[in-house]
């Protein structure tokens, strides 16, 4: 029989979906606890007013004798007549902390205080996300329905003139779709347990050390930016589970067997796996999962991670 094959539409669909939820429900919350204090409106008639309005806005920190930040070329000249020297090897101005004015002593102790305490509020923020809650965020049980219904069309064009298969009631395909509703969510949930562990463990190293809110913005952006991977991963991984077990479901009651594992041709860039590729063109048993992996995995045709195979189920009359 011919392969029947998902829409490449679902997998985005899927995707987009679980793209929104992880900004809205994780990243987007601790975004808008980093409150950047705004710059010092007081007149700035002297390199210390000027030094001190950066260092207040968190734009310029001072830690350890060193000054980082936003070093153009205004606030270099201002640091350079306050006695600092610029180090190439630590790409930052040095000046020791006795010989600080007092106006920048006491803004770096206003920048500090104002730091921890946004770094508290990103604290908070973060134990209230409970992974649970983010799972149950989810209930794209239509949109799984809506996927299966396509793909029961598909099947039953496949069957037309071969055999005659059972028809697929809708409180059938609901149920597979509520199924794998469900497995979407705990793969969230496990996933987010791991996630706010990694982001607790970032910002409290980042509490201290000299690190200020550009750190905070930079790291949140790249947990952020493994999220949308691992948003991508779940929508295929997920999809192609379901969409694997529920062709054998159908091939199955229309009397199929078995099929015939067909690997794809595989590139440089992305090599069909040996194990894999010893499974090409050989007939597997629905009733007797081959292994795939070197663990001792066992997986038909589209089941195992990022797996491109696919089944040509066999009826035999």
């Amino acid at each position: 029989m011919p392969p029947v094959f998902e829409d490449p539409s679902d997998f985005d669909n899927f995707e987009e979906t679980l793209k929104k939820l992880f900004k809205e429900k994780i990243y987007q919350p601790i975004i808008d606890e980093i409150n950047v204090p705004v710059e010092d409106t007081k007149l700035q008639n002297s390199d210390g007013d000027y030094l001190s309005g950066l260092i207040k806005s968190g734009k310029l920190r001072f830690y350890r004798g060193e000054f980082r930040g936003k070093l153009n070329a205004k606030t270099s000249r201002a640091l350079k007549r306050l006695g600092a020297k610029w180090s190439r090897k630590h790409k930052a101005f040095k000046l020791p902390s006795k010989k600080l004015p007092k106006e920048l002593l006491g803004a770096i102790e206003i920048s500090e205080s104002r730091f921890q305490k946004t770094i508290s509020r990103i604290k908070k923020r973060i134990n209230k996300i409970l992974p649970e809650d983010i799972a149950g965020f989810l209930n794209e049980q239509k949109l799984f329905d809506e996927t299966l219904y396509k793909m029961d069309y598909n099947i039953d064009k496949s069957l037309e003139g071969i055999t005659v298969s059972p028809k697929l009631t809708d409180e059938g395909r609901a149920k597979l779709a509520s199924e794998y509703n469900n497995n979407m969510q705990l793969s969230i949930k496990g996933w987010a347990e791991k996630e706010i562990k990694i982001l607790r463990k970032e910002v409290q190293e980042r509490s201290t050390g000299g690190a200020r809110y550009e750190s905070l913005v930079k790291i949140i952006q790249k947990r952020y930016d493994v999220s949308l991977n691992k948003a991508k991963f779940l929508a295929r991984q997920e999809t192609n589970l379901m969409m694997a077990k529920f062709r054998e479901t159908r091939y199955r009651a229309a009397g199929s067997e078995g099929y015939i594992w067909t690997a794809v041709a595989g590139s440089p860039s992305h090599p069909v796996r040996p194990m894999h590729k010893k499974l090409d063109g050989k007939y597997i048993k629905w009733n007797n999962k081959p292994i795939t992996s070197i663990r001792g995995d066992k997986n038909h045709a589209g089941e195992d991670y990022n797996c491109r195979c696919f089944a040509k189920a066999v009826i035999r009359f």
